[in-house]
This record gives structure tokens, C-alpha cells and sequence, in this order.
């Protein structure tokens, strides 16, 4: 595997804040048990969960049935 000095900076920093190291984080992508969103992805599923909040905060409420 070959990477840029700035993909593997980017690398080693998720390692270091998942206090795992570059290689468990590699092996845990590939076994599919963890898994890499775009950004864009991640704040598109972060929007529909505050809308479903929404929706149960107001059920929760009565204003709607």
C-alpha cells in the first residue's frame, strides 16, 4: 500500500483518536467491521436522525397523529 505523507497523517490521526493503531484500524475497515462515510453521507444521516427526532418529539407532544 502506497499513500501520500498527507493521506497518512490523516491516517494515523483516526488511529490515534480511536486509540488504535494505523494497522487495527486498516484490518477492521477491511474485515467490515468498521466503516468509512464521505462527509457528505455522514451529514446526510445526521440530518434525517434530528428529523426523526423531530417527528417523535412531536408525536410525543400530540401535534401530530
Amino acid at each position: 500500500m502506497t499513500l501520500a505523507n498527507e493521506g497518512w497523517n490523516g491516517l494515523q490521526s483516526v488511529a490515534h483518536n480511536l486509540g488504535m493503531s494505523v494497522s487495527d484500524l486498516l484490518e477492521k475497515i477491511g474485515r467490515g467491521q468498521m466503516v468509512v462515510l464521505d462527509s457528505e453521507e455522514l451529514e446526510d444521516l445526521l440530518d434525517t436522525i434530528d428529523g426523526l427526532e423531530g417527528l417523535l418529539e412531536a408525536k410525543e407532544e400530540e401535534s401530530i397523529f
